[in-house]
């Protein structure tokens, strides 16, 4: 963790420059005891303002009227160091504020470069933003159109099923009617009725009719069966078909939800 410098350590680190005949810079005096350029550069502005004010001063009493009694000799001597001086903190000054404006270049070199990387940042975020959008648009309008597909396909099984069951239901009773129709004959004559009244050819053709009719009546009923057991499968798909279409439709309601906001 950096010290926090104050006043005494940048005013001791200046004055000792000073002694040793160095000019004290704010990268002289941040080589010495360390510390942030702008902690520096205020605590060694305020270090010159103060020097400067003492050097005025001190010139100011040589100049007064009282020590001009004292040292009338020495008035032309004080007055060229004075002004030397007054030259030399002019001098300084405008050193320093070279100095202060190379360091808010530098400063602003910086905050350029990370103005120009915060934009292509900002920049690159909103087309993988879009990217992403687009990419959940295409995947809700699939949803969307499997939804529709889905619908068709539960429409068009439950009509065929209906019509497989309507066609069976009809085959078997046709059949089961001429079955009954049959039976109502081959039960009024008994079968020594049928030979006399009947050829031996015609009573087998009879026969073999009725059995017939039996076979298709059977055959009828398992496709009846069949077509149930079709009709079951079918609701089954039906179903899942639908679970799966309030699926969709609860992604698709969860996407078109507006944003929450935060506070």
């Amino acid at each position: 963790m950096q010290t926090i410098l104050s006043y005494e350590q940048v005013e001791k680190a200046a004055s000792e420059m000073l002694a040793n005949g160095i000019r004290p810079t704010v990268r002289g005096v941040m080589s010495v005891i360390g510390g942030k350029t702008e902690t520096v550069s205020k605590y060694l502005r305020d270090f010159f303002e103060k020097r400067d004010q003492e050097v005025a001063s001190m010139a100011n009493q040589i100049g007064s009227t009282e020590i001009a009694k004292l040292i009338a000799s020495e008035i032309h001597t004080l007055l060229e160091k004075r002004t030397h001086e007054i030259a030399g903190v002019a001098q300084r000054q405008k050193q320093q504020i070279n100095e202060l404006v190379e360091l808010l270049e530098a400063k602003q070199e910086e905050i350029n470069q990370i103005t120009s990387q915060s934009q292509s940042l900002i920049e690159q975020t909103q087309s993988e933003a879009q990217a992403k959008i687009d990419t959940l648009m295409n995947q809700l309008n699939q949803a969307i159109q499997a939804e529709r597909d889905g619908a068709h396909k539960i429409q068009a099984a439950q009509d065929k099923a209906n019509t497989l069951i309507e066609a069976a239901d009809a085959r078997a009773h046709k059949y089961e009617t001429e079955a009954l129709t049959y039976r109502d004959e081959i039960q009024k004559l008994n079968i020594e009725q049928a030979r006399y009244q009947f050829e031996q050819k015609d009573y087998l053709s009879v026969r073999a009719k009725l059995e017939t009719l039996v076979e298709q009546q059977h055959q009828t009923h398992s496709e009846l069966i069949e077509a149930r057991a079709e009709q079951r499968a079918l609701n089954k798909d039906i179903t899942r078909l639908e679970t799966e279409n309030k699926t969709l439709r609860a992604q698709h309601n969860a996407y078109h939800q507006p944003p929450v906001e935060h506070t």
